[in-house]
């Protein structure tokens, strides 16, 4: 690795905001040699820990430090990234790679700290030890002016939406609609202030989505990086311009896959399930049962009657808690029998039959 004065032109630069001991910076500098990886953070303690790892990787002409915080690397790049970016770090990333007209990948994390000011809550992100909040929220004028957003409410928001993947509640697709929202003033903040285009922004998760309880991904395709370059924009909108927000159309399915649950209808192994899954992955559960133990009918699809041990469908191993949660919540409703075999986590599976 070489220190920011070291820096040459020509390359692609990717800049990882806030990059830690170099979980992000060190394999993208490994698998993209012919590309600059710049890794940005504030901690000297944690870019000394990525250089030494960088030794063990070999020689790495690409990686590059720089000790600072966000706001003071100023040099120009085209992709920026943030892997988990504290509370307000997160929007001073997207403000930096606004500020540079490049790309973004960024995963917020810690939501609930960007409510008003707290001094017991560090916000770690600013040049000095100040701890005083330097954006002010919500950002974006049409939350502000067209939503008359106020500070108090943009207040309620973080808090709901600074959750885990498992805070055991059944008002889960309450907090994730309240997230999808707040990562959607985001969103419209970089549109107004840095001239994205809306068809070049948005709201994507991790695959799978249990690969961290923080799994969001804000995705802006900006000035930096065109066609010409070989890249191409996460989506698209039809010409007449349509085509339905992604964020506003996630948040409604939530609310709808809320509303459809109803405690009464449910059994007692389903009254405190924690409905923290998307209406989507729902839907290919359920077709996946379906496929495997249905039959049509004249009245529509039916299930079978009978058990055999030949009909039990094993799911595989590898799924994490909340997928087979999803499945037991899933099966019970199609009115299947279901248990789970192993002990150890890696070692968990769901069984799914229809009932005798």
């Amino acid at each position: 690795g070489k220190d920011a004065a070291d820096i040459s032109s020509g390359m692609i630069r990717l800049v990882d905001f806030a990059g830690g001991s170099g979980h992000l910076a060190l394999p993208l500098a490994l698998l993209l040699p012919r590309c600059q990886v710049v890794m940005v953070d504030l901690k000297e303690r944690s870019l000394a820990v990525a250089r030494e790892r960088a030794k063990a990787c070999g020689h790495l002409p690409n990686l590059i430090f720089y000790h600072g915080s966000i706001t003071r690397y100023t040099e120009a790049f085209d992709i920026g990234l943030a892997l988990h970016a504290c509370g307000e770090a997160t929007d001073l990333v997207l403000k930096a790679c606004g500020q540079a007209k490049a790309a973004f990948v960024a995963s917020p994390c810690c939501v609930g700290k960007l409510m008003g000011f707290n001094p017991y809550v560090f916000q770690s992100s600013g040049d000095t030890m100040s701890n005083e909040p330097s954006v002010k929220y919500p950002q974006s004028d049409f939350y502000r002016s067209h939503l008359n957003f106020s500070s108090s409410d943009f207040d309620a928001l973080a808090k709901a939406a600074d959750h885990a993947e498992d805070d055991g509640l059944n008002t889960t697709a309450i907090k994730r609609t309240a997230k999808i929202l707040l990562e959607a003033d985001r969103l419209a903040s970089v549109v107004e202030q840095y001239g994205y285009d809306r068809s070049n922004v948005a709201l994507t998760r991790m695959e799978p989505l249990d690969s961290s309880p923080k799994n969001d991904i804000l995705l802006g395709w900006g000035h930096g990086l065109s066609l010409e370059r070989g890249m191409k924009p996460p989506y698209s909108v039809r010409e007449e311009n349509h085509t339905p927000d992604p964020c506003i159309s996630e948040a409604k399915s939530q609310l709808s896959l809320l509303s459809s649950v109803n405690a009464d209808d449910m059994d007692i192994g389903q009254q405190n399930v924690c409905i923290d899954w998307t209406s989507e992955e729902e839907r290919l559960i359920r077709n996946q049962l379906t496929a495997k133990f249905g039959r049509s009918s004249e009245d529509g699809t039916t299930y079978l009657l009978k058990s055999d041990k030949e009909q039990i469908y094993r799911f595989p191993t590898g799924m994490g808690a909340r997928q087979r949660r999803l499945i037991h919540y899933v099966a019970s409703d199609m009115g299947l029998a279901h248990w789970g075999e192993g002990e150890k986590s890696k070692d968990k599976i769901v069984c799914v039959t229809p009932k005798a």
